[in-house]
């Protein structure tokens, strides 16, 4: 059972350092005020409305105005991650004092612990409480 809980202790550790360290981008593309494409790692695909380029209608200066939009929202994660080497034991001693009460408490194992499976109690020689005479009742 301690081998299990450290194993899905280690992975949850390694999960948490894996999410904190990634970062991702979710691409959004929008025709008017309508979403029309998600996309988590390439660019959204578009809907076929965007102008190939600044089109102007003929016989006028009027600019078309386009209306899709690209929109991205990027969660960047932990660039700078500090591998230390030095471990201090006054610094970490609040970390110990949990790991060394709950051995202490716990996972005591004394081999020597007296066995009672063959003990077998004395012969009644004569009724003590008939010679008392002290009776529940």
């Amino acid at each position: 059972m301690k081998q299990i809980v450290r194993k899905i202790t280690a992975v949850m550790m390694a999960l948490v350092v894996l999410m904190s360290t990634m970062s991702f981008t979710v691409f959004k593309h929008y025709c008017g005020n309508t979403l029309v494409d998600t996309s988590y790692f390439t660019h959204a695909e578009g809907c076929g409305m965007e102008p190939s380029s600044t089109e102007t209608l003929p016989g006028c200066d009027i600019v078309k105005k386009n209306c899709c939009a690209d929109k991205s929202l990027t969660l960047e994660g932990q660039k700078d991650l500090k591998v230390s080497q030095e471990i201090q034991l006054a610094k970490q001693f609040f970390a110990i004092i949990p790991v060394v009460s709950y051995q202490a408490d716990y996972l005591r194992t004394e081999t020597n612990l007296p066995n009672y499976r063959d003990y077998h109690p004395p012969p009644l020689v004569r009724p003590i409480f008939k010679l008392e005479e002290k009776y529940l009742i």
